[in-house]
């Protein structure tokens, strides 16, 4: 029986679809022809393979199929950081062939990371790019006390009680300049800056309940601060509608004796004159918890996120409903979390969905309010944080007791 030569079996091989390796010139092993045939026997990488996050200095697992040629006893391990087209980074050479080791994560950050598992006649590498990030390093922000954040450029709001009495203060982060905005002798808290900063919202309880309240302060600094009450039923924990109406709210209304979300509209710019309708209520089972209020940019829906808490089987998830739909019925986000998930927060282009889960914040990818890819853990500290709060699609605000008091920090997230 004749035989084919190699050069031209191989180039039929390739004309036929039969996966030929492409030539990595920084490979010791590159032109051997042997590695231009695909061996479903040799070694195959199982992970990393595309969805990981892993960040530099943690100690992660690769994990590759160890085929059954006797050849491969042993296998080396090639990381690239430009999607696979050069692996000038040895990470193990000669390691024994048992499909998997233990690799710390080096410093190398980039969202285009592969690595090649290497063996005596064959090689397998990710299918897709994995990333290596950098731990983010939280600042803080506070001293003397504060929780529930609301960040706009420059304008940090917070609730802190560190004159005795729990009122709104506003840091600007520039000038480190701290202005208190509440001096009522009742409860005021639970801060939330419009989109663009203009008008603070919050909630007081100088009535003899809690109401939603908002200041014009910030709206014309030459004038003397207006407070303006804005629910006369009780209301607390706002959202403002973005831009470019800005002219509603989102807030938890206790109509019924029971939390659930409704909405209000109003004329601006805000004063005591201005015209405010009555509440609109979007739920009437109660258990809500922290509405935010986003705009979907695929058809520009106004969209609500929030928590509800489900007393009578102890549950907690975060949902969603549309604002402005006459009637709508809420829809939960499937989130890979086992523990309960706490305080919604999403960033200001609808991609990424920041939460709190066991203790410490996680942020997911969104995208048209559906979840699309991993989480990524972004705090770490032992200590509780909780209550996330976006400035830009990176730049977040979080409420930690790493002193052992609520205080205000901020991270810039991979």
């Amino acid at each position: 029986m004749n035989r084919l030569p190699v050069q031209m079996l191989v180039a039929l091989v390739c004309a036929w679809g039969g996966g030929c390796y492409r030539t990595e010139h920084s490979n010791p092993l590159d032109g051997h022809s042997s590695l231009l045939f695909a061996d479903e026997e040799g070694p195959s990488l199982i992970q990393p393979d595309g969805a990981e996050q892993w960040y530099a200095g943690t100690t992660q697992q690769i994990i590759w199929g160890t085929g059954h040629r006797s050849a491969d006893t042993t296998v080396s391990l090639r990381l690239s950081i430009d999607d696979g087209q050069t692996y000038p980074y040895e990470i193990a050479s000669r390691v024994p062939n048992r499909g998997t080791y233990a690799w710390p994560v080096p410093d190398l950050p980039s969202k285009q990371c592969r690595v090649q598992v290497v063996g005596a006649t064959t090689r397998g590498a990710s299918h897709a790019s994995f990333s290596i990030l950098r731990k983010p390093v939280p600042r803080q922000m506070t001293t003397g006390g504060g929780e529930w954040p609301s960040w706009r450029g420059d304008r940090l709001a917070f609730m802190s009680d560190r004159t005795g009495n729990s009122d709104v203060w506003v840091l600007n982060i520039e000038s480190n300049q701290l202005v208190q905005v509440t001096t009522d002798p009742h409860f005021d808290g639970y801060p939330a800056w419009d989109k663009k900063g203009l008008h603070l919202a919050f909630t007081s309880a100088r009535t003899g309940r809690n109401e939603v309240w908002a200041s014009s302060l910030f709206f014309d600094a030459r004038a003397t601060q207006t407070q303006i009450q804005l629910t006369t039923t009780g209301g607390e924990q706002s959202s403002w509608q973005p831009l470019p109406a800005s002219k509603k709210l989102a807030y938890l209304s206790p109509l019924f004796g029971q939390f659930d979300l409704a909405t209000l509209e109003f004329s601006l710019p805000l004063s005591s004159s201005s015209v405010i309708t009555a509440p609109r209520l979007l739920t009437d089972d109660g258990g809500k918890i922290k509405p935010v209020w986003v705009i979907r940019t695929s058809d520009n829906t106004n969209i609500i996120y929030f928590q509800t808490v489900r007393q009578m089987f102890g549950s907690t998830e975060i949902q969603t409903i549309q604002a402005d739909a006459a009637f709508a019925l809420p829809n939960s986000l499937s989130l890979p979390f086992t523990s309960p998930v706490r305080h919604p927060a999403v960033s200001p282009s609808g991609t990424r969905l920041a939460v709190s889960v066991d203790g410490d914040i996680w942020i997911v990818p969104l995208a048209e309010g559906r979840v699309t890819g991993a989480p990524l853990q972004v705090t770490f500290d032992p200590a509780a944080e909780d209550v996330p709060d976006w400035s830009t699609d990176r730049d977040l605000a979080f409420q930690s007791r790493q002193t052992g008091q609520w205080e205000i920090w901020t991270i810039r997230v991979p």
